[in-house]
């Protein structure tokens, strides 16, 4: 998984800037929490296959490909299909 900042820089899980080949870039499975906040429209496509029930009984959709933010959408595109949601507020993300 590759994350950046809104300005496009690398960084790790905790905001910090990072180069490609820092240690901190590679994260074999960090699980979060992205809460999208006061959505004004929302769509999901690419749904197809039921989620996965995981060890502790609770839904699994699968894993997260990649994250984008553009001019107040925000993309989230993965096993569990595509995700696009506008908001005038950034998204919350906490690492679980």
């Amino acid at each position: 998984m590759e994350i950046r900042n809104v300005d496009g820089v690398r960084v790790d899980p905790y905001g910090n800037p990072v180069t490609r080949k820092s240690p901190a870039t590679s994260i074999a499975t960090t699980r979060l929490r992205i809460r999208l906040i006061r959505v004004t429209d929302l769509r999901w496509s690419g749904q197809g296959n039921p989620a996965a029930t995981d060890e502790t009984g609770e839904r699994d959709y699968g894993s997260m490909d990649s994250f984008e933010v553009q001019e107040g959408v925000f993309t989230l595109v993965g096993d569990f299909g595509t995700i696009e949601a506008r908001s005038v507020v950034s998204p919350q993300v906490v690492l679980l």
